[in-house]
């Protein structure tokens, strides 16, 4: 995510780049953030389970 922050920090404020970067970021945070809990989930059910 650095790379992406550094990527629409490089576009100027206000700028139509700028605005669809941090789209892209925004975005990109949300799949992530989703994958992260569905990681930790099945972490828990693995670490629950009786295997």
């Amino acid at each position: 995510m650095n790379y992406l922050s550094r990527l629409r920090d490089s576009f100027a404020d206000g700028s139509a780049e700028r605005a669809q970067a941090e789209n892209v970021l925004r975005n990109f945070e949300g799949i992530y953030q989703s994958m992260e809990q569905f990681c930790h989930l099945m972490r828990k059910k693995l670490n629950s389970s009786p295997i």
